[in-house]
Parts: C-alpha cells; sequence; structure tokens
C-alpha cells in the first residue's frame, strides 16, 4: 500500500509498466494522505487509515528512509525467507506519506526496509518498491534483468 494517488503522467506509466510484468499476487492499494485534522490528529487520522488498509494476517514491511538497506539480492533472499516460513500468507509493503510512519505503524512491522540512506518522495518510492518486486521475481526465476 502506498501513501497518494497516482495520476497521470510518467510516474505512472512507469509504476503501471512494473505492476502488469509482476506475475506474483499483487495488489496496489492507495491510502488517501490529506488530514481533516491538522497536527497530531491529522497524523493520527492518516495511520488509522494505513492500518485499515493492512489485510488481516499480513506480514507488515514498512519502506522507512531508517530501515536496514538490502541488495536487490538480499531483498530477494529475505522476502523468499519470509514465504518459506509459511507463517505469512501475505506481505504488506507500505510507503508512508511525507510525515513518515505513525508509531502503531512502526509497531505492527515486522521490518523496516530502506531503499538506501536518501529520502525519496513517496511516489517515487512506490515506483522503486515495483521495481524491486519484479528484480526479486527475476532473481527466483532466474531470468537475465538482474545481472549479477
Amino acid at each position: 500500500m502506498a501513501a497518494g494517488r497516482l495520476r497521470t503522467g510518467p510516474l505512472c506509466d512507469l509504476a503501471a509498466d512494473y505492476a502488469r510484468r509482476i506475475t506474483l499476487p499483487l495488489t496496489v492499494r492507495e491510502v488517501d494522505i490529506r488530514a481533516r485534522r491538522s497536527g497530531a490528529a491529522g497524523r493520527e487520522e492518516i495511520e488509522e487509515r494505513f492500518l485499515k488498509a493492512i489485510p488481516d494476517g499480513a506480514g507488515v514491511i514498512l519502506m522507512d528512509e531508517g530501515g536496514k538497506s538490502l541488495s536487490s539480492l538480499e531483498f530477494a533472499a529475505h522476502i523468499d525467507s519470509l514465504r518459506a516460513g509459511g507463517e505469512i500468507q501475505d506481505l504488506a509493503f507500505v510507503v508512508g506519506g511525507p510525515d513518515g510512519h505513525g508509531p502503531r505503524l512502526r509497531q505492527k512491522a515486522r521490518d523496516k526496509l530502506a531503499f538506501g540512506r536518501a529520502t525519496w518522495p513517496h511516489l517515487l518510492a512506490r515506483v522503486l518498491l515495483l521495481e524491486q518486486i519484479y528484480r526479486m521475481q527475476t532473481i527466483w526465476a532466474g531470468s537475465p534483468y538482474h545481472k549479477v
């Protein structure tokens, strides 16, 4: 799930292209990050929307600038190990908005991952995540897309 809505334009086209390439079961849920209230109440309102969007029983992985940075091969191996354990049916990758993730969402997360030490706009981070999921799929399949 991801903060905000991708409208028309290059990011939307790129996200759609990667989503089409992914053959694993994939659902992209967009979470409205426009709060009706301001300050802490608004952040809680947005956090509640994210929490409601997470499927029951899903393992939550936050995409967070303070998370672990993994290479593409490490990312693929990590997700494969979560799947192989059998305890998780679904994974919910959460790309937050400009205010980051709230404390309840952080507590619910089993992992926090980062795309390096840089901070990325949430809409671009969504495209990066889709590309990494596609790359992970190609690594598992032994495809030449990921050159080692």
